[in-house]
């Protein structure tokens, strides 16, 4: 699609009074109140049940005590009343909301709040075991550590013997997020200035050449899963980029095509995703998540296992589940209240006159306190160079964690009535992480909660697109991701507000 025809990915804020909005449709429902190169060590931190009776699985994949007790009649999605697809369409003034969207119920009983407490991952002998765990399904020969423990640091590193492969390994000191990273030196699947790793339109190989390449790696995966003594992770999402190799200190096309491979961890059969924004209120807590990136022919070119976390689970309550039609209704409403009054992300005559200037190399400076500032932040901006490309390397993982990128993109020229679409592709049943703040300092107690969680896109574009047929320009966006937006499935709390 041309840059001129994409759509804008924004944050928004809460509108006044949509609190109020929710509360009144959940008393209606209700009947009652209720309540790349190599990898940088950098990336900071933030951060589901088998039948009730018998044994619960734990978080490391063995078992914990549970107590005998009489098992529900009903799953998640008979609770809830959940519908196989959530199907809807609503037009307003400046605002087209559309779902064809596949509705996803873990097949189990319950979803009770749980208190959560962090402790301390990842040794030298976790890394230890990283490499040989890799070295057996690879056949990696590795060099010696960079940093022995002998000499007491927060880090570790070290090359393969051919040189083709970098690991690094961090406690995770400082506010950094613990990980273990390997990547294969000379190959990438990111995206550059001028090499955009989302672009497929040259993959010559078919889409049942594709699935069968995805089963044998997915069986790769799972291996070294299993070796890692990680079996508790379940596919999230896989997304076919195009690689790109280092070559005279430029990256230029590989031509061959990468698999990532994205695992969540599963909490008593209800998948925890990890962080990567939402584009209304909060998204979820940077918890653990993996990845692995294998080229076409089965070389691996990356494996990443972030953020670590050994969750010691504590039933906090069993917790009321709304019934998905309020959830929806509260989510619909948002969408209206939030669109159709506050028109977010449209920018006033000034503000595009010089987003035109600035695409055209044409911005020039503006007078008084605003250069002052302009140029302050420019210093600032320059001051944090450094640690922000650290920082975004270690964090893209996160940013991508969906199939698609959320990466914004600028659309113009914007006429003075742009409409918002909003696109649900996918709505799910899951957990949400969250941890306390303490004196603005996160702390090691936290909470998982069952939240629905809606996925798709949202564009802001100055043209009028009707239909969402075959060849529409909306229709690559109706197949995203990204999202949305979670909304508490006890009490219909938007997320984040």
């Amino acid at each position: 699609m041309d840059k001129e025809n994409r759509g804008n990915w924004r944050r928004f804020c809460l509108p006044a009074g949509l609190a109020l909005c929710a509360a009144a449709i959940l008393a209606a429902q209700t009947g009652c109140s209720s309540q790349q190169g190599e990898p940088v060590i950098a990336e900071r931190t933030s951060q589901a049940e088998q039948p009730q009776g018998g044994k619960e699985i734990s978080d490391a994949g063995g078992e914990t005590k549970g107590a005998d007790t009489e098992k529900p009649e009903k799953r998640l999605a008979e609770q809830t009343e959940a519908p196989a697809r959530y199907e809807t369409k609503l037009i307003g003034e400046t605002m087209r909301l559309e779902a064809d969207a596949a509705v996803k119920v873990p097949e189990v009983y319950a979803a009770p709040v749980l208190r959560v407490e962090r402790e301390k991952p990842y040794t030298e002998e976790d890394f230890a075991r990283f490499k040989e765990v890799v070295s057996e399904a690879e056949g990696i020969q590795w060099n010696e550590n960079e940093y022995p423990p002998e000499k007491n640091t927060d880090l570790n590193s070290c090359t393969s013997k051919d040189d083709r492969y970098f690991v690094s390994f961090s406690k995770g000191p400082g506010g950094e997020t613990p990980l273990i990273w390997l990547n294969q030196r000379q190959l990438s699947h990111g995206s550059g200035d001028s090499f955009d790793a989302t672009d497929l339109s040259d993959m010559t190989l078919s889409a049942q050449e594709r699935e069968q390449i995805e089963g044998e790696m997915q069986k790769k995966a799972e291996k070294i899963l299993a070796g890692l003594g990680l079996e508790h992770f379940e596919l999230r999402s896989s997304q076919w980029r195009a690689l790109s190799r280092s070559t005279d200190y430029k990256w230029v096309p590989d031509g061959r095509y990468g698999l990532k491979l994205s695992y969540c961890r599963n909490v008593d059969g209800i998948p925890e995703p990890s962080g990567g924004g939402a584009a209304w209120g909060m998204g979820p807590a940077l918890s653990q998540y993996v990845e692995f990136v294998y080229a076409q022919d089965g070389e691996l070119v990356e494996l990443k296992d972030i953020n670590r976390e050994t969750v010691v689970k504590e039933r906090e309550e069993e917790g009321f589940l709304l019934p998905f039609s309020a959830v929806t209704e509260i989510f619909e409403q948002y969408a209206k209240t939030y669109f159709e009054q506050s028109k977010p992300g449209i920018p006033d005559a000034d503000e595009v006159s010089q987003l035109q200037e600035a695409d055209s190399g044409k911005t020039k400076a503006k007078a008084g306190d605003e250069t002052q500032i302009q140029a302050a932040d420019s210093g600032k901006t320059k001051a944090k160079a450094g640690d922000e490309t650290q920082i975004q390397a270690a964090d893209s993982a996160a940013l991508e964690w969906e199939p698609e990128s959320t990466r914004p993109s600028t659309l113009l020229p914007v006429s003075p009535e742009p409409r918002t679409y909003i696109l649900v592709s996918e709505v799910r049943l899951e957990y949400l992480l969250t941890y306390e703040v303490d004196q603005g300092n996160t702390t090691d107690r936290g909470r998982l909660e069952p939240v629905w969680s809606f996925y798709g896109d949202v564009v802001i574009t100055d043209q009028n697109w009707d239909k969402l047929e075959n060849g529409s320009p909306l229709q690559e966006y109706a197949k995203k991701r990204n999202l949305l937006v979670s909304i508490k499935a006890a009490d219909g709390q938007v997320v984040g507000f």
